[in-house]
């Protein structure tokens, strides 16, 4: 599944804004961060499947639905305090979440539980949810709190998803109203069971990560090695670093819209800066190491001097582009069956469009192609070449691979039925590559290179 959202972050902010102007609100005294905000959780979305399939996400999900599947939030915050307004609006523009914030110290009016009652029907309605009115009241509630009363509302709908209900619920803190939470309750068995740990849960959490370490090791050795042997060509080696630098900063400046988005209030806004600030300042650098130590222990493989190898553009490119139709139309093959027959799956893969969450969406796109090309690339010759040292014959080299293909398919699945599918499908992959690599890609490294160059837009 997938949607479209029709409007722009300045959009977002300025609905938001306006929303609270008129309810007597002075925004200018607050701070504004917006972001694409996922409306179901993975769990939602988990049980969804299992009970109903891909339509019942379809049904629940999506524009003029139960929840979209991701929309703009704003949240407009004070450093330091808790009094905080988030604000949803659709992907059609429209508004659809208003929730407030406040401390349990805050001032405001008491008022009784059924005038409180009156607001929280009058904000559904608002909100165009009057709908929800239709539904079961399960909770009334009020607590008094240092300085005022608060109130809150709780619905459940009369249809359920399995076992499941849709719930809402409404805060009245002192006299406003505001959406505290909706979400599907799930069966208290199921969240037990979909949480309890095995050794296959714990074998899928270890393994993948494992395997990803021992090629991290690969790599840091083999660049050992060619610096002792003098392989390394320093310029190159700096070249590498500076240009994943300077790729990975723009990234990084583009991304700072968004820097907000996890902050705690109650943290000062200085540290919140500094530790920040000091991450992203890490990945960076590291980014760069990276790029540069990967294409110093790829200068050592036997592929190095197939870089040099002149291939003409125009075949290049050809060659590359049916490539990529052809493994693009196995693995929508594979995409149409998984749907269709609604295939075990633990999270089912929702199409979003996070890149708006950026200054400049298409400033994303280069910083990935260029870790691609700089880190993925030369990552898995380095792996293809040590197993092909280790391994000659084409039977045994396959199946290495397969069981590696296994080994990362443990990752994305818990149950046994999710991880055999995973496997299944991998292998299918796994197959169709081989068959492009030798009937079409024939050891051309420049080829593949554009391959893998050309898969990273269409991701």
């Amino acid at each position: 599944p997938s949607q479209k959202v029709s409007i722009k972050r300045t959009d977002a902010v300025k609905k938001s804004s306006d929303f609270l102007a008129q309810r007597g609100i002075e925004v200018d005294s607050f701070q504004t961060v917006a972001y694409i905000s996922n409306g179901p959780t993975m769990s939602e979305l988990r049980y969804v499947y299992q009970q109903s399939g891909w339509l019942g996400i379809r049904q629940l999900y999506g524009v003029e639905k139960w929840e979209p599947l991701y929309y703009w939030k704003t949240r407009f915050i004070i450093p330091e305090q808790k009094n905080e307004y988030k604000i949803g609006i659709s992907p059609k523009g429209e508004l659809y979440v208003f929730s407030h914030f406040l401390e349990e110290s805050d001032s405001g009016n008491t008022i009784m539980q059924d005038s409180a009652f009156v607001l929280a029907k009058s904000l559904l309605r608002e909100l165009d949810m009057s709908s929800v009115l239709n539904w079961e009241l399960i909770e009334k509630s009020s607590i008094e709190r240092p300085k005022r009363v608060d109130h809150t509302f709780m619905w459940q709908s009369l249809d359920s998803i399995g076992q499941a209900h849709k719930r809402l619920g409404v805060n009245v803190l002192g006299d406003e109203a505001s959406i505290q939470k909706r979400f599907i309750k799930r069966p208290e068995e199921w969240e037990r069971q979909d949480m309890k740990t095995t050794p296959l849960t714990i074998a899928s959490d270890v393994l993948p990560i494992l395997l990803r370490a021992a090629l991290i090791l690969l790599v840091i050795m083999l660049f050992g090695k060619n610096v002792v042997r003098k392989e390394i060509n320093f310029r190159v080696f700096i070249k590498v670093a500076v240009i994943a630098l300077t790729f990975q900063i723009i990234a990084s400046g583009n991304a700072m819209a968004t820097f907000l988005r996890n902050y705690n209030t109650a943290i000062p806004m200085q540290i919140l800066y500094i530790t920040n600030g000091s991450i992203i300042l890490v990945g960076i650098i590291f980014t760069a190491i990276a790029a540069a130590v990967s294409i110093g222990a790829f200068l050592g493989t036997r592929f190095r001097r197939k870089l040099y190898e002149k291939i003409p553009f125009s075949e290049t490119l050809i060659i590359s582009a049916i490539t990529i139709l052809f493994l693009g139309g196995v693995i929508a093959v594979l995409r149409w069956l998984e749907i269709s027959l609604n295939m075990p799956l633990r999270n089912p893969t929702i199409i979003s469009q996070d890149m708006l969450d950026t200054y400049f969406p298409l400033l994303s796109i280069p910083a990935k192609l260029i870790q691609t090309l700089f880190v993925t690339v030369p990552v898995l010759f380095i792996a293809y070449s040590f197993l092909r040292k280790k391994i000659h014959s084409n039977g045994k080299f396959i199946a290495a691979i397969a069981f590696i293909a296994i080994i990362m398919a443990l990752g994305a699945g818990r149950s046994f039925c999710e991880i055999t599918w995973i496997i299944c499908k991998n292998l299918i992959i796994l197959a169709a590559g081989w068959i492009a690599i030798k009937a079409l890609l024939k050891d051309n490294l420049p080829v593949y290179i554009a391959v893998i160059c050309l898969a990273v837009p269409m991701q």
